[in-house]
């Protein structure tokens, strides 16, 4: 997880998930968002295209 840019990002590279939460107050894509680190699973929070979605457990 990183972040800093305030533009929320989830992307897998090399077998790796990089997510970057985007921010609840001062998005600069346009749209508010969050996620939550629980358990090994990784949710999110945000207007996001469907086939970036994460599927929940």
């Amino acid at each position: 997880m990183y972040g800093h840019t305030h533009v929320k990002e989830i992307a897998s590279r090399d077998g790796v998930l990089f997510v970057n939460p985007g921010s609840v107050s001062l998005p600069k894509d346009g749209s508010n968002s969050y996620a939550v680190y629980e358990s090994r699973a990784m949710c999110t929070q945000a207007p996001l295209p469907r086939a970036h979605r994460p599927a929940r457990s």
